[in-house]
């Protein structure tokens, strides 16, 4: 789950404010790879790769508009 906040700002006349968080993987959630599914395989039904997703990540900016 990925999400946004974004507030602008007038500062006067001319001059503008973006202030910015985005988010990515918010509720840090895990998700499993998929099990082998070869019968023959010694790791059978065993998720070999534990997790897919990345951990979560928040970037904030700022922009000044003139």
């Amino acid at each position: 789950m990925s999400s946004s906040i974004l507030k602008r700002t007038k500062l006067s006349e001319r001059l503008r404010l973006e202030i910015r968080a985005d988010a990515s993987n918010l509720s840090n959630s895990v998700s499993f790879g998929a099990p082998t599914t070869d019968i023959t395989s010694t790791t059978f039904g065993r998720i070999r790769n534990s997790t897919t997703s990345s951990s979560r990540k928040v970037q904030l900016g700022a922009k000044l508009y003139f």
